[in-house]
């Protein structure tokens, strides 16, 4: 937005004239092409006005190439005003307030606010840091394309700036003071509520972070990741025994060592940050987050974690082995176990969304690592039972299973838990379970009529991946077992995506069915039936709707294409059947997804159709109504059957002789003729002046706006100097 409205500017500046607003409150000037809502500014001016000051608003696009230029731009503007006497150094009106700026935000300068002696002492004078987020603000509007936006904020907080409003509203009726001076207390005391709520959100997260890096701090406290407590837990868990294992273990850990590093020095630097306005304690209450969100990481289960699950992620104590009770790792994890008793761990983000930040986290990491020691740790109770679920399969195998290379598969399994490589085996057997699984559910699919295209391809892949299995020593089948799965994988995930794909189509046609029905049979009658009924008193009059029955026309020829083309495709493409039309044949389900989109967009188009038909079918009944109620003169037409009151001139409008949505009325010189009971100046064929609600309060403003500067001016017109900021 700031890239187009600076590279605008250098085009624009000739085409910028000066704007000069009536306004009862203020001198509003702008000179440029964006536009702004003179209105809003006006009334963001009132306090000020209120007050007996003289306000300036002056808006350019115009670049200036020094700071002093900008000033005597500024200088010129306010002695136009009447705000500053140029014959005399530094003579401003002691009462005048001036917010001068520029679309151009790419220099240094383009902002400032001019006032008189009567605000001298004030906190706009004084409060440097306060009036740089004023300015801030404003060019960051301006930034992005909103001067009036930018504009009203310039003045509303200035104004809160110079004169803040009473504390509490218990010392508004004290003082007696009204509802006006009321409702800037309530934003003022929802101001110090969300303060309260930002400050406190900052403590708790510096206390939870806090906690957080004295845990990790334990479980890692060196760069050695051999010296860590996880990676004691897992040789003492046989770990030592898979050397796969170990490397992933160790990479991760050094991995934790390095984030907990980083985020120990963020806290730091937060930690000397002090916030005072609110749009610091959010910016600030945001990077806490955010540190905390590094350390827990941003998965939906690990912010969903209590208390006592996150005490537990960091406390692994159930991991220990029962022959190291009272070791040094006992110890150590005993010690972590009081440092995190009853201390906060948890915190409800406030203006983070974790959707937004993918990261794992310091925990999200250490989670992984507890997935590990708990298989690691389960491998030998479980891989039993898992032998003997393998074992049953292949006793009884579905169709179509290599039963004898899964066989090899088992015997393997068994071979490792003989030699102690629990883990091994249980990732083996499972591999082979799951194997069985999914060519059992890919056979039933196909019992279905389901024909998968890659089926041969991925299947010539699983028997390669499972004939290599075969064939490599103990030492290496733990490294062969990833491509396995990678094969069952592909099979599993390409298949599924297959019959879920044929679903969904099955459901969106489903959708689409009766859609139709309801458009063919019940929508599009029911307005024919209205137009027909309708159109009998427009043919009596003499008027025609040809764009309407081209409306009617295009939406029987969409729904048409639907019922005649579009479903029989779809069905046809979508079809498990075996069949063959020509060269199109069944089970093209990308294809039934295409002409699935086309149709849904043919029915779209077909409802927004008689949208537009039945809104101003709707427009004109209603015209036709409220002109037979309100007019004292109207054209009765008789017929055998029937008499219609016909206001001609409403009916107009959608005749031949423009759209028939066309808004604005046009003479119907036929109508007029053919009556002859209505002269051109009959009220019923003028258009009637519609009120302005502007208007009034335009002329009123215009009215008011030079009486408004007099008073103030004399209340205390004499001059005095000046300070910009």
């Amino acid at each position: 937005m700031t890239l187009l409205v600076v590279l605008a500017l250098p085009f624009a500046t000739g085409s910028a004239q000066a704007q000069t607003s009536s306004c009862p409150y203020a001198n509003l000037r702008f000179e440029s092409v964006l536009a702004v809502d003179a209105n809003r500014i006006c009334e963001a001016a009132a306090p000020w006005s209120e007050k007996g000051f003289r306000v300036l608003v002056y808006l350019t696009d115009a670049r200036d190439p020094t700071e002093n230029a900008w000033f005597e731009r500024i200088d010129r503007v306010e002695a136009e005003a009447g705000l500053r006497d140029l014959s005399q150094a530094d003579f401003y009106d002691r009462n005048g307030l001036t917010l001068a700026a520029s679309t151009d935000t790419t220099l240094p300068w383009g902002f400032n606010i001019t006032y008189g002696e009567t605000l001298y002492g004030t906190r706009l004078d004084t409060s440097d840091r306060e009036y740089e987020r004023i300015r801030t603000n404003v060019r960051y509007l301006l930034r992005q394309g909103d001067p009036s936006q930018a504009l009203v904020t310039g003045l509303t907080e200035s104004y809160a700036l110079a004169y803040p409003p009473p504390t509490s509203r218990w010392l508004l009726e004290s003082l007696g003071i009204g509802g006006g001076a009321a409702i800037g207390s309530v934003i003022y005391l929802s101001r110090q509520r969300r303060r309260k709520q930002l400050q406190n959100q900052i403590q708790a997260l510096q206390a939870s972070v806090a906690t957080l890096l004295l845990a990790l701090e334990h479980l890692l406290p060196s760069e050695k990741a051999e010296e860590m407590i996880l990676y004691r837990l897992y040789l003492g868990l046989g770990g030592d025994r898979y050397p796969h294992l170990r490397s992933q273990i160790l990479n991760t850990l050094q991995k934790c060592r390095r984030s907990l590093t980083q985020a120990f020095l963020v806290q730091g630097q937060l930690s000397d940050q002090t916030a005072t306005t609110l749009p610091e304690l959010e910016q600030q209450v945001e990077a806490w987050e955010r540190l905390y969100v590094s350390l827990v990481g941003s998965r939906e289960h690990l912010l969903n974690l209590t208390e006592e699950q996150l005490q537990t992620l960091l406390n692994p104590v159930q991991f220990l082995p029962s022959d190291q009770r009272q070791g040094s790792l006992s110890h150590q994890l005993e010690d972590l176990r009081q440092q995190l008793e009853g201390r906060p761990l948890k915190v409800t983000l406030l203006r983070v969304d974790p959707k937004q930040l993918d990261t794992d986290g310091i925990l999200g990491l250490i989670d992984q690592i507890h997935q590990d020691l708990n298989r690691l740790q389960t491998a030998p109770t479980r891989l039993p039972a898992q032998l003997a679920t393998l074992g049953n399969l292949l006793r009884r195998p579905p169709a179509r299973i290599p039963v004898q290379q899964l066989a090899g598969l088992l015997r393997q399994a068994q071979a490792l838990r003989q030699n102690g490589l629990d883990l091994d085996g249980l990732e083996l057997v499972e591999a082979g379970i799951r194997c069985v699984e999914v060519l059992a559910q890919i056979q039933t699919w196909r019992e279905q009529g389901y024909r998968f295209p890659k089926l041969a391809t991925e299947l010539a892949q699983l028997q390669a991946a499972l004939g290599s299995l075969l064939q490599v020593n103990p030492g290496q089948l733990a490294s062969a077992i990833p491509s396995l799965q990678k094969a069952i994988d592909a099979l599993d995930n390409h298949s599924r995506a297959h019959v879920q794909q044929h679903q969904k189509n099955q459901a969106e046609l489903s959708q689409i069915q009766t859609q139709l029905q309801t458009l063919s049979c019940q929508r599009l009658p029911d307005l024919e039936r209205r137009i027909a009924k309708a159109s009998r008193g427009w043919r009596m009059s003499g008027i025609r709707f040809p764009l309407l029955d081209e409306d009617l026309n295009a939406a029987k020829q969409l729904l048409f294409y639907v019922e005649q083309e579009g479903i029989p495709a779809i069905q046809r493409w979508n079809s498990l059947s075996d069949h063959a039309s020509g060269t199109e044949s069944s089970q093209q389900f990308e294809r039934a997804e295409q002409e699935i989109n086309r149709v849904k967009a043919s029915l779209q188009r077909c409802q927004e159709t008689l949208d537009r038909i039945e809104k101003y079918l709707r427009q004109i009944e209603q015209e036709s109504y409220d002109y037979d109620r309100s007019s004292d003169t109207v054209v009765v037409v008789k017929s055998e059957k029937s008499t219609w009151r016909t206001p001609s001139k409403s009916l107009d409008k959608y005749s031949s002789s423009s759209p028939y949505w066309q808004d604005s009325p046009k003479p119907n010189p036929r109508a007029s003729k053919s009556s002859g009971m209505h002269s051109s100046s009959s009220p019923h064929w003028q258009d009637s002046p519609k009120p302005n609600p502007g208007a009034s309060k335009s002329s009123d403003m215009h009215s008011s706006s030079s009486s408004s500067w007099q008073d103030n001016s004399s209340r205390d017109s004499s001059g005095g100097s000046s300070r910009r900021r």
